[in-house]
């Protein structure tokens, strides 16, 4: 099974990220998260091959999250990885920005 993280501090917001990606497929182990320092811990337990991360988390950056998953990962494994910039919009006005990562 392939793993995914998400990083969202906003909990609503979070639980709605992984319901909506629990439907698009039930062969995928989601893990979330409100915290950069949980992220970092869970990506060191487990080989996460997508993240999603909220550009601005309550209480870090989510560029700078996303620099230390990409250095803790080339220390893991030596994959390639994609990375998206994902506008979130709600009855058209945008209301959040992620980068996604794939690897």
């Amino acid at each position: 099974m392939k793993h995914i993280l998400i990083i969202e501090d906003e909990p609503t917001v979070r639980e709605l990220l992984v319901r909506k990606a629990k439907e698009i497929s039930n062969q995928v182990v989601i893990h979330s998260t409100g915290s950069a320092r949980e992220a970092l811990s869970i990506s060191k337990k487990e080989r996460i091959e997508a993240f999603f991360v909220d550009i601005q988390l309550e209480d870090y950056s989510g560029y700078d999250l996303v620099e230390q998953l990409r250095q803790l990962k080339k220390n893991i494994n030596s994959h390639q990885w994609s990375l998206y910039l994902v506008l979130l919009v709600w009855r058209w006005k945008p209301i959040d920005v992620y980068i996604v990562i794939i690897s």
